[in-house]
């Protein structure tokens, strides 16, 4: 990188999603009810996506000023990732063929035909 600040910045991004990310989302793990306990199991998932939109959220805020270009890359990867990467998986699982190799179970066959 050609300037100290943005060196700075992939540092604090780099401590803050390996080293206070977890603690932090372990916590709102414990803080939020299981599944079973809320009124549907697709309300249990918002409090991580909170987060994780407060996290994105503040890195783009810090990144901004120090380089345009870096943050507006930074967003597309987070949407693509975000977004258009699961509707990809979900989209081509219609073409998924199931294969047959030495790593699947031994069917035995007792040679006698019923």
């Amino acid at each position: 990188l050609q300037h100290p600040a943005l060196v700075f910045v992939l540092i604090v991004f780099a401590l803050e999603m390996f080293l206070i990310s977890p603690p932090l989302r372990a916590g709102v793990a414990c803080w939020t009810p299981p599944p079973h306990w809320s009124l549907s199991a697709y309300w249990a998932p918002l409090p991580h996506a909170f987060l994780s939109l407060c996290l994105a959220t503040l890195a783009l805020t810090l990144l901004l000023p120090l380089s345009c270009v870096l943050a507006v890359l930074l967003a597309i990867v987070l949407l693509t990732i975000t977004f258009i990467c699961p509707f990809l998986l979900v989209r081509i699982q219609k073409f998924k063929i199931q294969i047959n190799g030495p790593w699947d179970e031994a069917k035995l066959f007792n040679g006698i035909n019923n």
